[in-house]
């Protein structure tokens, strides 16, 4: 997907929180068009405001990148931590925190 379509979907799920602010898969599509374009503090953000709304594993995942790319680790491995209660198992998740304590 080309850099204008992430700006776009941005200012789409935007419009929708604006009509819906409680939509927290908006929050979380908005987050993913903001890491996509390179806004981790942004997305960060998103994610932060698509957990309160809905919490779920892939939205801490997704939050532990965007501070992964802020370089803020221990908020990072936090993050990783609350997708792993969801699925103590998950691979994904399991190898996000270990990349994010430098193991």
């Amino acid at each position: 997907m080309r850099l204008g379509r992430f700006q776009d979907a941005e200012e789409q799920f935007d419009a929708v929180l604006r009509l819906e602010p409680a939509n927290g898969k908006a929050a979380f599509n908005r987050g993913q068009s903001q890491l996509l374009l390179g806004r981790p503090e942004a997305a960060a953000r998103s994610f932060e405001e698509a957990l309160r709304l809905n919490p779920s594993a892939v939205g801490y995942k997704s939050l532990g990148q965007a501070l992964l790319h802020l370089n803020r680790r221990g908020e990072a491995a936090q993050a990783f931590r609350a997708a792993l209660r969801f699925d103590p198992a998950d691979p994904e998740a399991l190898a996000a925190l270990a990349a994010a304590q430098g193991k």
